[in-house]
């Protein structure tokens, strides 16, 4: 009955034991990194150094054409400006913006001025326009609405 019970005991020990350490694992805070946009800026590759396609750490990111972008465009909503993508931030939400943009028109100019507002529309796509918001705090007029 003592041996049955020591067995017993020690089975428990070991799977709460073996439970723990997994909780530490995988909540700890080194492993949460992944999570969050560091990881997607900070723990990846480059794919290929001709398209400069950045892969990512443990996910994969799917790759947007042309396509993709007019029909998200042309979808059923409309604003008093057409459609529009809205880019609101600092130099890196900037370098997003004219990535994006370069979707659509892979002339676009990225030489505009560094701490300003940017509107890039495409006449021939029916009123399809991205805006860039310079505003790296995000306590503008535009952000706050």
């Amino acid at each position: 009955m003592l041996k049955e019970r020591v067995t017993v005991t020690t089975a428990a020990v070991a799977v709460l034991a073996v439970a723990t350490l997994y909780a530490l694992a995988r909540f700890s805070g080194s492993s949460r990194v992944h999570n969050h946009c560091q990881a997607l800026q900070r723990s990846g590759w480059w794919v290929d150094n001709s398209s400069l396609v950045w892969q990512p750490q443990g996910c994969t990111q799917r790759q947007y054409a042309y396509d993709d972008v007019v029909r998200c465009m042309k979808s059923p909503r409309t604003t008093s400006v057409g459609q529009y993508a809205l880019f609101i931030g600092d130099s890196t939400v900037r370098d997003k913006f004219f990535a994006w943009a370069r979707l659509v028109d892979v002339d676009v100019d990225g030489d505009a001025k560094v701490h300003s507002d940017i509107t890039v529309r495409w006449p021939g796509e029916a009123g399809i326009a991205a805006l860039f918001v310079w505003d790296p705090y995000l306590k503008g007029e535009v952000a706050q609405q």
